[in-house]
């Protein structure tokens, strides 16, 4: 599994993945939020520094998928709402249509998150015509 973070930092992620009981060794990680060195190196996880840096990310996720050691591959990508306060809408909206034609290349199964109370909603609108399905969890 990869798991592209760009609400809260790798070590917070691993922590909650660790606490759960499940073995951060088998997900990379794409950090879009914490600011590192260009020498930080970490085995699992790839950072990118800014939710702005869009060719990272997509440069980022197809490293990840290509190194991911198992057939049946997973992307989590947390979050649109973040992509949006650092993109314009536009921009957000070619970017995850780019997103969904390459986990469908890339043949691996993939969940991309929005929360709806932060979303505009002629946004999510629009990115909902790329994806195989909407699901509302409900809240407010």
């Amino acid at each position: 599994m990869s798991i592209v973070t760009l609400n809260k930092p790798f070590d917070v992620m691993q922590s909650l993945l660790k606490q759960n009981k499940i073995d951060s060794g088998l997900v990379i990680f794409i950090d879009g939020i914490t600011r590192v060195s260009e020498n930080t190196k970490i085995k699992n996880c790839l950072f990118i520094g800014s939710p702005e840096k869009l060719s990272d990310i997509s440069v980022a996720m197809d490293q990840a998928v290509k190194a991911l050691q198992t057939k049946d591959k997973f992307i989590f990508f947390d979050s649109i709402n973040t992509l949006s306060v650092f993109n314009k809408p536009g921009t957000v909206a070619k970017f995850v249509y780019f997103l969904a034609g390459k986990i469908r290349e890339w043949k691996v199964r993939g969940v991309i998150i929005s929360i709806k109370k932060d979303a505009d909603d002629s946004l999510i609108d629009e990115l909902t015509q790329f994806c195989d399905s909407r699901i509302d969890l409900g809240g407010n």
